[in-house]
């Protein structure tokens, strides 16, 4: 992997989808079976904050085909873009099983374990006390009481996406791109606070 640590650049990442089969509401938790409705990003600084627009690829534009198209050198550009996301194992597995689809080739399990990334997933686990069960973004953004919450929730996408309210996506996906990113600056600052903490600690040490 090429290190380029003074270029690096942090950017939200998600990815929307629906069901291949005729039942949209068993939707996308099979990265075989699951057809990409949206992939979208945003860049953020390093508090993250968002910068610049939330860019939307979009099936209904691009067809899957464009988005991976259009993901896959991003997704190369290791450095340059370092996907920060909720989950990011299965928007991970969705990608390559597409570029297999379309290209023949996927990307190497290497290059996914070693690329930089940043998955709250785990932070959503130890807030819940270290349960899996009840740790959805939907459930912290509740707990935390952050400003930005969602109105409907995802399973609703295959919904919006067979009846082609396109507009009922878009809001959801900007919706939960704002509710990420307030609690992705919470667990930004709380992590400075600690590590401030524990540096006045040892250095209290030291002056003993």
């Amino acid at each position: 992997m090429k290190q380029m640590f003074g270029n690096s650049s942090d950017y939200y990442f998600d990815v929307e989808t629906t069901s291949e089969g005729s039942n949209a509401k068993d939707a996308a938790v099979n990265p075989e079976t699951a057809k990409i409705v949206t992939v979208q990003y945003q860049k953020l600084d390093a508090r993250g904050r968002p910068i610049g627009e939330l860019k939307i690829l979009k099936e209904w534009e691009l067809g899957e085909k464009g988005i991976v198209e259009t993901v896959k050198p991003l997704l190369e550009d290791e450095w340059g873009f370092i996907p920060v996301g909720y989950r990011l194992f299965f928007d991970y597995m969705l990608i390559n099983a597409k570029l297999e689809k379309y290209f023949g080739k996927q990307l190497p399990c290497e290059f996914w374990m070693n690329r930089p990334a940043k998955d709250l997933k785990v932070v959503g686990v130890l807030l819940n006390n270290g349960r899996f069960r009840g740790s959805s973004l939907d459930e912290i953004s509740k707990m935390l009481n952050l400003t930005h919450k969602k109105q409907q929730n995802g399973s609703q996408v295959p919904v919006w996406y067979q009846e082609k309210k396109y507009e009922k996506i878009e809001q959801y996906i900007r919706e939960e791109a704002s509710a990420f990113e307030e609690l992705y600056q919470k667990v930004l600052t709380a992590l400075r606070n600690l590590g401030n903490a524990a540096t006045l600690d040892i250095d209290a040490d030291d002056d003993a």
